[in-house]
């Protein structure tokens, strides 16, 4: 407004209330009852504003009708903007009047939560509390279709309020005397009517000479008038606005306007409306520039696009806080939808234009795919009641986004109901936004199969790591064949069948997925019979049968087994490794199936690593039988009988490979009627340790038969040890038993200490020792006698049985005595078998064991 602008009035006080609306509405004659409220309601807690909107239903909005707000809460120019509010937006107020029961907001939260634009930006930070009655209807009642509500009765607290049934109850009653009397009144005014009767004449130009400066501004003002441009100046607390000249005829009148605000707001397009609200309420907040383009009416109904151009004003002394602008017209000037319709009827993509409430203003021909109907059905209304999608997907955030920062935004629309996707760009102009949407359906779809692709290979390549590491892991065939029955699943089969060549022969070793009746029926198969299984040997690739009508064809003799388990496709994979038929594995169908090249690459690799690992398990399966057969010829049968002893022996091998350690153990019948206990550890494994385990038990043998005295035996021993050349050395423990009286000549060398299981409790035998043999060929032995009674078992053992990675020497010495305590009573043969048992620890070597119990003299 220029500065000869009239001063605008203050608002009217009442008590420590102004009211609520600047133009005078129903204020008069409702203020008594308002003011009731205020001084009822403070009992519970202080009020910030009550309002009264009435219903036109004929426009399907609420006005602001009557109202008085608390000094500073909240602002005045927030609630001048809610004087105007469409039956269709999603408020407290509205909530209230279309269910006609209250609607109760206990703290500011909650009233956010629920209604995103009743937050502070747009109803400021003085609100707390509210609840919504409306005027028509008995709390907690369905509305009755017959009274339809003339209104909503608001009251807002300034802190959080607990609202009990005595508030509800007189604020429902004072709704009911507001709504009588509202109907006493008759028709409520309208406040666009008010425009008229706040304008005055033009002034007179005052007579006399011009000065330059008023020449310049004259001219200025002429320019102005020409584009149709007009100023305007609001008064923010007071809710009063000025218009100069040429923004009142924007508005049909023909003299200067200056008045209430609720009028101005009023004369907005109903659907620009919200959206003019939240612009001006966030530009209030931030004390921002304001620039929006919106439609409005003249008095005359007649409909024009005005851009409005604005800053606020911060009080100071002399002049309180105001909004200060300039609003053009620019309905004559090109509209976007103008200036692309003619192109874009042309193109295959969608291009829409939409307003700054997302009303769809232009829609081209190929738009109607994205909505599924007429344009004619489209144009006017919101994007999200089109696409109501778009409010769970993020994308109405977007153009929101694009629409205030006036920056360009490229975002995917999935539209679930017939699965398709857009690709859209949102390019904001001015007061309008132009959408470019491309359908890309087709390479969404494309990209999912990828994906799917995608995961499905890597879910098989964990499969295939999965087989990989079991089949690295896997010793023998039978261990093999267990690890392969994850095939199956790394390629979609129902079945897998494996058949080695033995002897000449193909025999089934394995099978998954098959029925044991089924598995059994498989044949041993020579190799040159007309069978698929050793076809695929002979043939020495892969081939596969697609259904059980090929099967037939080609293999008619073959029918029961063809039909044995309902398969009705087969993939015939031989196992070749290092240049040898090892093999076939079948993999079987339930379904008939085409097999493509990618099948057969993945049934390329699934064969050789399984053919790989059957060949290594059947060459560890034979030099296990070969070593096991070495290892019965090395090691003693059945222990000599020797009258007076109940022995006991036990050999559980550690070893991996060929499985042929050093560890041994002997009983000797020596002339005189004693006994020879000889327990050995070669060190290390293989066949080297085997054979000088054998050598070192015949010695032992040959020298004890010759009637040596034990030491003597142990330093001959040791002698032979050392001349044979070898790096290897040995422990071993020798006892010369003498039945006859229970006494025990020990020699050992280097070997661990033996133990008694004597009637007095369980002990371990210190016996000096001297170096393992093979070290040092003049090394002395002494010898130790122990004398057993009848009962008496002696132990002797290797160090695979106390010690071991888990277990040390110390600690499995005293598990072995515990355990021996424990097995008090036992034969030495059960007494052997439970300390096996209950073996802890990890099993890292050998265990040779040779238990012998004293029964007493003349005992057979």
């Amino acid at each position: 407004m220029s500065s000869a602008a009239t001063p605008l009035p203050g608002p009217r006080v009442v008590g420590a209330y102004a009211p609520a609306w600047s133009w005078s509405g129903l204020q008069d004659a409702l203020e008594p009852l308002l003011a009731d409220i205020t001084d009822t309601c403070a009992g519970f807690a202080e009020v910030a504003a009550v309002l009264v909107h009435v219903s036109h239903d004929d426009i399907a909005e609420l006005r602001g009708a009557a109202g008085l707000v608390a000094d500073g809460t909240p602002e005045p120019a927030t609630v001048h903007l809610y004087s105007r509010i469409l039956h269709d937006e999603h408020l407290p107020v509205t909530d209230a009047l279309h269910t006609g029961r209250p609607v109760i907001l206990e703290d500011r939260v909650l009233g956010t939560a629920r209604y995103p634009r009743h937050d502070s930006r747009t109803w400021g930070e003085g609100a707390g509390a509210c609840v919504c009655v409306p005027m028509s209807g008995a709390i907690g009642s369905a509305p009755d279709p017959a009274e339809p509500s003339r209104g909503v009765l608001t009251v807002a607290f300034r802190d959080t309020v607990p609202f009990d049934r005595r508030l509800l109850a007189r604020i429902r009653a004072y709704a009911e005397l507001i709504g009588d009397e509202i109907a006493r009144l008759g028709d409520p005014p309208r406040a666009e009517d008010f425009l008229g009767a706040h304008t005055d004449a033009a002034p007179r130009r005052a007579s006399g000479r011009r000065s330059a400066a008023l020449a310049r501004a004259e001219a200025t003002l002429a320019t102005l008038d020409a584009v149709g441009t007009g100023t305007f100046d609001w008064d923010l607390a007071a809710g009063q606005v000025a218009f100069d000249t040429r923004l009142s005829r924007m508005f049909g009148l023909d003299g200067r306007y200056s008045g209430p605000i609720e009028p101005v707001l009023c004369a907005f397009h109903r659907d620009d409306f919200p959206g003019l609200r939240l612009q001006l309420a966030e530009a209030f907040t931030a004390d921002d520039v304001f620039h929006v383009g919106h439609r409005l009416h003249d008095a005359e109904g007649r409909e024009h696009w005005v851009e409005v151009r604005a800053g606020v004003a911060p009080a100071d002394r002399d002049r309180p806080r105001r909004l200060r602008g300039v609003v053009t017209d620019v309905t004559e000037l090109p509209d976007l939808r103008l200036t692309l319709a003619r192109q874009a009827e042309e193109i295959d993509a969608l291009v829409i234009v939409v307003d700054g409430e997302w009303r769809l203003v232009y829609a081209n021909a190929a738009s109607e795919r994205l909505f599924r109907r007429p344009r004619a059905d489209i144009l006017g209304h919101p994007l999200h009641a089109l696409l109501p999608e778009a409010r769970h997907h993020g994308w109405g955030r977007r153009l929101f986004t694009a629409l205030q920062e006036h920056r360009a935004q490229t975002f995917t629309l999935h539209v679930p109901e017939d699965d398709r996707w857009f690709r859209v760009s949102a390019y904001p102009r001015q007061r309008q936004m132009l959408l470019f949407c491309v359908e890309i359906t087709a390479e969404r779809r494309h990209e999912a199969k990828l994906r799917e692709a995608a995961q499905v290979a890597a879910a098989q390549q964990a499969r295939i790591q999965l087989l990989t590491a079991a089949l690295a892991e896997s010793l023998t065939v039978h261990e093999v064949v267990r690890a392969a029955r994850r095939m199956p699943a790394v390629c979609g089969a129902d079945g897998l069948a494996i058949g080695m060549v033995q002897d000449g022969r193909l025999r089934v070793v394995g099978h998954a997925g098959y029925p044991p009746r089924a598995a059994a029926g498989y044949p041993v198969w020579e190799l040159d019979d007309d069978a698929p299984f050793v076809e695929a040997i002979r043939r020495r690739s892969a081939f596969a049968i697609r259904s059980r009508a090929e099967y037939l064809r080609r293999y008619p003799h073959l029918d029961i087994l063809a039909d044995a388990a309902g398969r009705q496709a087969w993939v015939f994979l031989p196992l070749i490794a290092s240049g040898e038929s090892v093999g076939t594995a079948v993999l079987s169908y339930n379904r008939e199936r085409d097999f493509g090249p990618d099948d057969f690459r993945l049934f390329g690799q699934l064969r050789a690593l399984l053919a790989r690992a059957l060949h290594r398990a059947r060459r560890y399966d034979d030099e296990h039988a070969m070593s096991a057969g070495l290892q019965r010829g090395l090691l003693p049968g059945r222990p000599a009988r020797i009258g007076g002893l109940t022995i006991a022996t036990r050999y559980i091998p550690a070893t991996v490979g060929m499985q042929v350690g050093g560890d041994w153990h002997d009983v000797i019948s020596l002339p005189n009627g004693k006994a020879g206990l000889v327990i050995g550890d070669v060190q290390g494994h293989g066949v080297d340790a085997a054979a000088i385990m054998g050598m070192l038990r015949t010695a032992v043998l040959a020298y004890a038969v010759e009637g040596h005295e034990p030491s003597e035996v142990v330093r001959r021993t040791n002698a032979l040890t050392a001349g044979l050349g070898t790096d290897l050395f040995a422990t071993c423990a020798y006892v010369e038993f003498d039945p006859s009286n229970g006494r025990a000549v020990i020699v050992r060398a280097g070997h661990t200490h033996p133990a008694v299981l004597g009637r007095d409790g369980t002990r371990l035998v210190d016996v000096p020792g001297g170096l393992p043999l093979g070290i040092d060929t003049g090394a002395r032995y002494p010898a130790t006698e122990v004398a057993l009674a009848p009962g008496d078992v002696l132990v002797l053992c290797t160090d695979g049985l106390v010690e071991s990675r888990g277990l040390s020497l110390d600690d499995g010495v005293a598990w072995m005595l515990d355990t021996l305590e424990h097995g008090r009573g036992m034969t030495p043969d059960g007494l052997a078998g439970h300390l096996i048992a209950r073996r802890i620890g990890e099993l890292g070597d050998d265990i040779a064991l040779l238990l012998a119990r004293y029964d007493g003299a003349g005992r057979a």
